[in-house]
């Protein structure tokens, strides 16, 4: 039986894809796509593949179907959330 093939959509510095390794499922992330150069630089060091860098809005569902990927994927951007000022006193 062939591994699940996987994509990873907004993956930062991989932490997704640690979980998979960490959970122990069979799977092999034939794609990962992020838009920041720095988590790009950090994914590779950390797996030895550099992600597709751009803007996913660029993809097309044929790009897509042809990496045949089983499932997806997806750590929002959580910049809104780390970059606002919570007004601690």
């Amino acid at each position: 039986m062939e591994d699940s093939r996987v994509l990873e959509f907004y993956n930062g510095i991989s932490g997704m894809r640690y979980s998979l390794i960490k959970a122990g499922v069979d799977a092999q992330v034939v794609e990962a796509f992020d838009i920041n150069d720095t988590t790009n630089d950090v994914y590779d060091h950390n797996f030895g593949h550099r992600p597709f860098q751009g803007n996913i809005q660029s993809l097309t569902a044929a790009d897509l179907d042809n990496y045949r990927a089983h499932a997806r994927l997806l750590s929002p951007p959580c910049q809104p959330y780390t970059r606002q000022d919570i007004g601690y006193s």
